[in-house]
């Protein structure tokens, strides 16, 4: 390679190995080179970038690229790669086969992988104009911070869905009781129409974001999330569950496992029309980690007590320890909110991180996984990266897409993000 990289991009030195960056279209596969002190062969990871050149290209020598003109915000056709140039990164390893005990990606290949996402989210900013707004998760002292987490005015994301007819919303359903007889209530969205044969539907449990501290089922935004998994044939159960400072750590991954159980139920199956043994969760932020911890809670068989079949989260943070947040340099607010959550005096003493941590609970029994996240939000995405890297280890089949640029959470829940949402849930979710 020769002239200037492109940002997010560096040459190494002619006395290193290098790594090789092949041009395949729109597919760049870089090859790792077994270090001194490395037997095994590491594996080949493939990133394919859309509707954007591949920022392991000089920049001075790349060939000048037309770029189609941007289709309006939600006109994105099933299949198509987006309003915004997008990285979907896909290790060669198949899913569910056995990894090797060490056999994993190098942290100067997942530095790599974040550095060149940066890369892409430089370039993408030009090319959204107007349309990049930042959005970053609420925290507890933020006015109106129950109503959204989206801090904008913009129509972004979810708000770029429009709920069509053939849809109900049962509201307040009671799923259980707390210790002082407060309910624990949830909203159920349902297609009305009848499935082929009438054969029962697959369900996902919508997890609302807000830091553990704030946000709501009803809000209009998670509203349209419960509508939106709704039209895409599921039965979707938004759910309420305990916030900080009143209920910390684990009380509202305990009121989630609650609901799961409470759906599962005969009668509460039968009631909705849906099978107990394909369900599956859905969130958001301080949600997607929940939804995530959600799938990593327990071990074994999917279909039983609380365990659900398929986890998709975006923005969620997967690794709430010490090394993670503090060494690991994330936003001091991102700690703060950590640390209210846990209820820690300090996360370098904080021993309930572990089990509020996706990453350190997972196991090999536990479902696919698929992670969404945006390039410079809020939450670092080494934070997805890692996660990938857990669930690559443990041969638990995932899909990480990452776009550029601030938004956060269901503020990238756009056209193209809930076609691969929705996919992913129906792949994993279809009946045996």
């Amino acid at each position: 390679m020769s002239g200037t990289p492109a940002p997010g991009c560096w040459r190494r030195p002619a006395t290193r190995p290098k790594r090789s960056c092949a041009r395949s279209g729109r597919s760049w596969t870089g090859n790792g080179t077994p270090g001194p002190r490395r037997s095994a062969p590491r594996p080949r990871w493939k990133w394919t970038c859309g509707a954007s050149s591949s920022p392991c290209a000089p920049a001075s020598s790349a060939t000048p690229k037309t770029s189609p003109p941007l289709p309006p915000e939600g006109d994105s056709p099933p299949g198509h790669e987006g309003n915004y140039p997008q990285l979907t990164r896909t290790p060669t390893l198949q899913p569910g086969a056995a990894v090797t005990p060490g056999h994993r990606p190098s942290r100067r290949l997942r530095l790599l992988a974040i550095a060149c996402a940066g890369g892409i989210a430089v370039a993408a900013t030009a090319l959204l104009g107007g349309f990049h707004t930042e959005l970053h998760p609420v925290t507890p002292d933020e006015p109106g911070a129950t109503r959204s987490e989206l801090v904008t005015t913009e129509v972004v994301g979810i708000r770029t869905f429009s709920r069509p007819d053939g849809i109900s919303v049962a509201t307040d359903v009671v799923y259980g009781t707390q210790s002082d007889g407060a309910l624990l209530t949830l909203d159920v969205c349902s297609p009305t129409g009848d499935t082929e044969a009438g054969a029962p539907r697959s369900a996902v449990v919508s997890i609302h974001g807000g830091s553990w501290a704030r946000g709501d089922k009803g809000n209009s935004d998670w509203r349209a999330v419960c509508t939106w998994l709704a039209s895409e044939g599921f039965v979707a159960y938004s759910v309420n569950y305990r916030l900080v400072p009143d209920a910390l750590f684990p009380a509202a991954i305990d009121d989630l496992g609650l609901a799961v159980e409470w759906i599962r139920q005969a009668d509460n199956a039968a009631r909705y029309g849906i099978d107990p043994d394909r369900i599956g969760a859905f969130g958001g932020s301080a949600g997607g980690n929940l939804a995530a911890l959600l799938g990593a809670r327990g071990s074994g068989s999917l279909t039983e007590g609380a365990r659900v079949a398929a986890v998709a989260e975006l923005s969620g943070p997967t690794d709430l320890g010490h090394e993670a947040l503090v060494v690991g340099n994330a936003p001091a607010g991102l700690q703060r909110i950590v640390q209210s959550y846990l209820g820690c005096a300090s996360l370098a003493d904080c021993p309930q991180a572990r089990a509020a941590s996706p990453l350190s609970e997972l196991d090999r029994s536990d479902p696919p996984v698929f992670i969404g996240a945006a390039a410079e939000e809020f939450i670092p995405l080494a934070q997805s990266i890692d996660y990938v890297s857990r669930l690559d280890r443990l041969g638990i089949p995932n899909e990480l897409v990452t776009v550029p640029g601030t938004l956060h959470s269901i503020g990238i829940l756009d056209a193209t993000m809930r076609v691969k949402v929705a996919a992913f849930l129906h792949r994993h979710l279809v009946a045996p």
